[in-house]
């Protein structure tokens, strides 16, 4: 698990990703994945600068991330179609983002974002 950018996330590695939450300081409002994508930074400040808020994983979301992690490891996890559905359209739209051969130009099979984060996340999330 990794907590990093979303745009530098290791997807040429099997990986179970789980993002911290960026949230819009001006109306709370969680970033879309495209805004993610568009907010790709190294330094606290910069967020900070572009009117966005860095919230850490809740304890819950760490032991859900990292237990679903060692499930896929072990061969346990049982992705529902639900579940493929959404990893389909995160990985789609990931690879349609402008600088995604900049940083990525491979995709391992599996590397995934977490199935708790995407469902958190919600369709808007894809708008």
């Amino acid at each position: 698990m990794d907590t990093g950018p979303l745009g530098l996330c290791y997807s040429w590695s099997n990986i179970n990703w789980t993002p911290k939450h960026l949230v819009w300081r001006k109306n709370g409002k969680n970033l879309t994945l495209k805004e993610y994508l568009g907010n790709v930074y190294l330094r606290t400040q910069q967020y900070e600068d572009a009117g966005i808020q860095i919230i850490d994983l809740s304890s819950e979301e760490i032991k859900e991330s990292v237990e679903e992690g060692l499930s896929r490891i072990r061969g346990q996890w049982i992705d529902t179609d639900e579940v493929i559905r959404r990893q389909r359209n995160f990985w789609d739209k990931f690879q349609k983002w402008s600088d995604f051969s900049k940083y990525h130009g491979w995709l391992n099979q599996d590397a995934r974002v977490s199935s708790h984060f995407l469902k958190k996340m919600g369709a808007s999330f894809y708008e």
